[in-house]
C-alpha cells in the first residue's frame, strides 16, 4: 500500500539515478490517499533520470480506484517516464480510476527515448480515464495513443479478471485468452512465481496463466 498526503507522493517503484532498471514480473496495486482534499502524486512505476535505462517487461499494474479527492489536484499515472531509455513491454496496465483525469501512461516532455509495445492499456471508464497523455496531450483512447505517440502498435487495450483487488494473478476468462498474448522475451523466461513462460506466447504481466495461448 502507498499512502500519501498533501503536497507528496509515492510510486510503487520510483527511478531517480543513474544505472540499468530490470524491472521484470511485479504486481503493483493498494494505493491510497490519506489526507482530505489532497495534493499528491501517486505512480506505479516512474523513470526520470537521464542516465537511467529502465526495461519494464511483465509487469501488472492495478489503478484501484481511490477515494474521493474532494477540491484536491492528484497526479495519477500507472506508469510515468519523464526521461531516459526506456523498454516497456509485456506489461498489463488497467485504470479504474475515472473521478479525474488519470492515466495508464503518461509521457513528460520528449528527453529520452522509448520503445513500447505488447502492453494491456484498460481503462474500465471513459470520462476522465485516459490510456496516455503526450507531452501535455491527451490521448483518451488506445488507437488514440497509438496514433499520437507512434508507440504500441500491438498492444491491446482489454479487461482483465484478477483473483482479487490485492491478488493479480489471473483467473476466469483472462486464463486463456489470446488477446493477453505478449512477445517472448528472452530476459524474462519464468513469472512472479517462478514457473516457465512460453516461448511462443507468453502472457502479458506478471503471472503466466496456466491454459497455454494458442
Amino acid at each position: 500500500k502507498n499512502s500519501t498526503a498533501n503536497t507528496t507522493g509515492n510510486a510503487g517503484i520510483s527511478i531517480e539515478t543513474a544505472g540499468t532498471y530490470n524491472i521484470f514480473n511485479n504486481m503493483i496495486t493498494g494505493f491510497e490517499l490519506t489526507a482530505a482534499n489532497p495534493s499528491a502524486y501517486v505512480y506505479g512505476v516512474k523513470n526520470s533520470s537521464a542516465s537511467a535505462t529502465m526495461n519494464l517487461f511483465h509487469n501488472t499494474l492495478l489503478m484501484n480506484d481511490l477515494a474521493d479527492v474532494g477540491t484536491g489536484a492528484v497526479k495519477y499515472y500507472g506508469i510515468h517516464i519523464a526521461d531516459g531509455t526506456n523498454a516497456v513491454m509485456n506489461n498489463i496496465v488497467v485504470n479504474n480510476e475515472d473521478n479525474f483525469a488519470s492515466y495508464n501512461f503518461f509521457r513528460t516532455g520528449t528527453a529520452g527515448t522509448i520503445v513500447s509495445d505488447y502492453n494491456d492499456l484498460y481503462r474500465s471508464g471513459i470520462v476522465n480515464a485516459k490510456t496516455g497523455s503526450l507531452n501535455g496531450a491527451d490521448a483518451a483512447s488506445l488507437a488514440d495513443w497509438q496514433t499520437a505517440s507512434g508507440l504500441d502498435a500491438n498492444s491491446v487495450a482489454k479487461m482483465v479478471e484478477f483473483v482479487s483487488a490485492s491478488d493479480l494473478h489471473l483467473t476466469g476468462a483472462s486464463v486463456g485468452d489470446f488477446e493477453l498474448a505478449g512477445t517472448s522475451l528472452a530476459e524474462v523466461p519464468t513469472d512472479i512465481d517462478c514457473e516457465a513462460r512460453s516461448l511462443a506466447n507468453p502472457y502479458m504481466g506478471a503471472d503466466e496463466g496456466a491454459v497455454e495461448l494458442k
